[in-house]
């Protein structure tokens, strides 16, 4: 492979496949490993869904829910790229510390995104969940976790195990998003990475 070819998603699209194909998308790409950068990303992801969700219950009329599913994306796609940089596996972080209400169990190492998205959409969040902004909400919350988090990295005293929890509010949270404006997140990660592969890439 050169440096310029980027590897084909994995099929099936499952959540360790992908975090695999992250870690080599980055290579392959040059892109940035400081968990630093790789937040702000993040967060700079958070604040364009958050204008989505704006659109999405102001001004219809501006709302594309093309674009409010490629922002899940992102936030995915940057997430587990955070995770990357900890080594942590996010499989086994959902079944060590599952979302609200769900049963701990084995989850399958073949198990689907989509699958993954509705496994989560089928559980219960507490009662103040509320509908899109207040999922935002606790999103943002969790991304708040993660940078409490890294600022304990800066000084050696990083948590995996909260660093994972906050993973999983995150990753909960954008899956039961996706789910209330029916994200087909496969489909729509397969797009993404479509319109990624012809654009200029220079961080």
């Amino acid at each position: 492979m050169s440096h310029l070819e980027v590897p084909p998603l994995p099929d099936p699209l499952t959540l360790p496949a992908l975090q695999d194909y992250i870690r080599r998308v980055v290579q392959v790409r040059n892109f940035t490993t400081e968990l630093d950068k790789i937040l702000i990303l993040l967060v700079e992801e958070v604040g364009e869904l958050a204008t989505e969700i704006s659109h999405m219950a102001n001004s219809q009329e501006r709302f594309d829910p093309r674009n409010l599913a490629y922002e899940l994306i992102d936030i995915l796609l940057y997430l587990l790229d955070f995770a990357n940089g900890f080594s942590l596996d996010v499989l086994r972080l959902w079944e060590a510390h599952p979302p609200p209400e769900s049963v701990p169990a084995p989850l399958p190492p073949d198990l689907t995104l989509n699958a993954l998205a509705g496994l989560a959409a089928g559980q219960a969040l507490p009662p103040d969940s509320g509908g899109e902004e207040r999922l935002l909400v606790l999103l943002c919350e969790g991304i708040g976790e993660l940078a409490h988090g890294l600022r304990k990295h800066w000084k050696g005293r990083a948590e995996a195990e909260q660093i994972g929890r906050s993973i999983i509010t995150v990753l909960h949270c954008l899956f039961r998003l996706g789910a209330r404006i029916g994200v087909d997140f496969e489909a729509a990660l397969t797009e993404k990475e479509r319109q990624n592969a012809r654009r200029r890439w220079d961080y």
